[in-house]
């Protein structure tokens, strides 16, 4: 126990996350997902709002989220900016107008 004033000297260790086999094969999938999709584009972009600009700003997006029974295939995923999910994420009814 440390005193008012007085600083602790012990370190502490950071956590570590053990991911489970199931959770590290999804993420692959994921990965590799992304990457074939932005392949068959002829130039990067979202999907919604046509930004282009540095695949590193764009990230795979399940469009029946998987909280819902969506799964991790071609036929629910796109590719979307960084804005255009979050709007989505945050108001899934949205994406149902735009399509």
């Amino acid at each position: 126990m440390t005193k008012m004033g007085q600083k602790r000297t012990e370190k502490r260790q950071p956590t570590k996350i053990r991911l489970t086999p199931e959770y590290r094969k999804e993420l692959a999938l994921r990965s590799r997902l992304k990457k074939e999709l932005i392949a068959e584009m002829e130039f990067p972009h979202c999907m919604v709002c046509k930004t282009t600009g540095d695949i590193r700003g764009l990230s795979l997006a399940h469009i029946v989220p998987l909280s819902r029974g969506g799964k991790t295939e071609r036929g629910n995923v796109e590719i979307l900016c960084y804005d255009c999910h979050l709007r989505f994420e945050k108001k899934p009814g949205l994406r149902n107008n735009n399509q």
